[in-house]
């Protein structure tokens, strides 16, 4: 009724009643459906109890960023308990006192026998051949047992590697119950809470990059049969204040099959997105740079 009688109005005003803005027509193109590119499940890689949360839903972290912690007291104590075996491995084996004391009873029967054999020398029968035969007995022990200490010794020097091994072992499973984000982006869910038991392998955080995000939509073969591959594409995404924004990128991945069905194929596109404007599940419309002119065929020889 309020139309009849503005129209009336203005009839008998001699003028042309208003008219609506004309519409918008949308963009002609092709159209597609934003993905993510980078987008990391983070599992926990040891078992154990949930012991703190370091980040919230809808958090930026950088890769490397801590996430969350499992309880860790029995691989600290593991940790600490490899420590002091390797320093009393290491103590162990820069301890020559078993060689030192080995080389001096070598040297006392060594010395030993030469008077013995120096008696006989002088005097006829000043010892007898048994104990001859047993001061020799007794520095070839002495002789035995240098060789004794020296081995002792090589494997302390060998049980310091293996403690060491041992320690570092102790401290990446120490490690492992430490999360962290494998790729910088946004914490977008959280699995578990604090408190709770977590598996090995079980996902606990989901984190997506969105810096750059990717495009895709299906073309037909036969409008678009050369290939595609790294040709300057242009994303517009349409908007309620006015017109669309665009966004440009270049192709980065042709499928190479085509659906016997539609005579369709995919491709991919990568679009920056450094102010988070395309969101996954956004629908947009691509539309792709005109194909290279061909380079003239070279003059033909006169």
């Amino acid at each position: 009724m309020l139309n009849v009688i503005v129209f009336l109005v203005a009839g008998l005003l001699g003028q042309a009643p208003p008219s609506s803005p004309p519409a918008t027509a949308p963009p002609s193109g092709h159209q597609g459906q934003i993905t993510v590119i980078d987008q990391a499940e983070v599992p926990a890689r040891e078992m154990g109890v949930l012991k703190r949360l370091h980040v919230k839903e809808g958090e930026t972290v950088e890769a490397g960023q801590l996430l969350a912690e499992l309880d860790s007291v029995d691989a600290e104590l593991a940790v600490r308990q490899a420590r002091d075996e390797l320093a009393i491995a290491d103590a162990q084996a820069r301890h020559e006192i078993k060689v030192k004391v080995a080389e001096l009873t070598h040297a006392v029967a060594e010395a030993e026998l030469n008077r013995a054999v120096e008696s006989n020398k002088k005097f006829a029968n000043a010892v007898s051949v048994t104990e001859l035969e047993q001061l020799q007995l007794d520095r070839d022990r002495a002789r035995a047992g240098i060789d004794e200490a020296r081995y002792e010794l090589s494997i302390a020097a060998l049980t310091v590697r293996l403690k060491a091994t041992n320690l570092v072992a102790a401290e990446q499973a120490f490690e492992k119950r430490k999360i962290y984000a494998p790729i910088p982006g946004q914490v977008v869910t959280i699995k578990k809470r604090t408190g709770e038991w977590i598996q090995p392998g079980e996902k606990l955080f989901q984190v997506t990059d969105s810096r750059r995000v990717r495009a895709e939509c299906l073309l037909n073969a036969r409008e678009f049969a050369e290939d595609l591959t790294d040709r300057p594409i242009r994303a517009l995404l349409a908007t309620k204040e006015g017109g669309p924004v665009t966004f440009e990128g270049r192709i980065t991945f042709v499928d190479p099959e085509i659906n016997p069905v539609s005579g369709q194929y995919r491709i991919w596109a990568e679009l920056p997105n450094p102010d988070g404007r395309l969101r996954p599940g956004h629908r947009i419309t691509l539309q792709l740079a005109p194909a290279p002119a061909a380079a003239p065929p070279p003059p033909s020889a006169q």
